[in-house]
């Protein structure tokens, strides 16, 4: 959904797109867009979010943008791959070596609301993504439950979670991502901040894990 008022839009959809620049410098300026774009939505929404905002934090004339992406759209569809790669960085660096799904389910969780701390627009971006750039939104939401779904089932693999069948494994992924996201909703957020995650909320997070995933499923 492109914002059609956007007169910088308008005025710089020409610029040659193609500039010539080396790599390594068309990659660090791509890259500060991109954070700008983060920093800016996070404050804004994507609706107030305009290229003129965007290239001005980060420090560029409105024109740079179009040399690395066609549109403000297109900048928009992906800046939730983005934000989704730094979140999946911190999570994988703290589930490494975990010695079972317990373990490996309590520092993913963690490490999650540790990442919102230091990136707190990221359920922002989240949110709204799903309304200004639905087919991105989707496929985010899809690429965490396949990677999801794959840590679980290394984990049945190894003779964990014996009370689910393999079909289940995806319906599990979704309950315990949607647990995440509602839960820093709730707990977390604070006027755009993210406060530390209380202790009290990791143990009951943990005892439902732990009772609804490692029984045999009849409790």
């Amino acid at each position: 959904m492109i914002d059609r008022t956007d007169q910088a839009d308008r005025r710089c959809r020409t610029v040659v797109r193609d500039a010539g620049l080396p790599t390594s410098k068309s990659q660090r300026t791509r890259q500060a867009l991109l954070e700008s774009a983060v920093q800016t939505i996070g404050r804004e929404g994507f609706s107030g979010a305009t290229v003129s905002r965007i290239t001005a934090g980060a420090g560029f004339a409105v024109g740079t943008l179009y040399l690395h992406f066609p549109s403000r759209q297109h900048l928009f569809d992906e800046v939730l791959a983005h934000v989704r790669e730094a979140m999946l960085r911190d999570v994988n660096r703290a589930v490494r070596g975990a010695t079972g799904y317990l373990d490996m389910e309590v520092r993913g969780f963690v490490a999650f609301f540790k990442h919102l701390q230091r990136n707190p627009w990221y359920i922002r971006i989240e949110t709204e993504a799903r309304i200004w750039a639905r087919a991105t939104y989707e496929a985010h939401v899809a690429d965490l439950a396949f990677r999801y779904v794959r840590a679980l089932r290394r984990c049945k693999q190894r003779g964990e979670l014996s009370g689910y069948a393999d079909d289940e494994l995806e319906a599990l992924a979704y309950m315990l991502m949607s647990a995440r996201k509602y839960l820093a909703m709730r707990y977390i957020m604070r006027d755009g901040k993210a406060c530390p995650l209380p202790e009290w909320l990791r143990e009951a997070y943990m005892r439902f894990v732990a009772h609804g995933l490692t029984g045999n499923g009849t409790e």
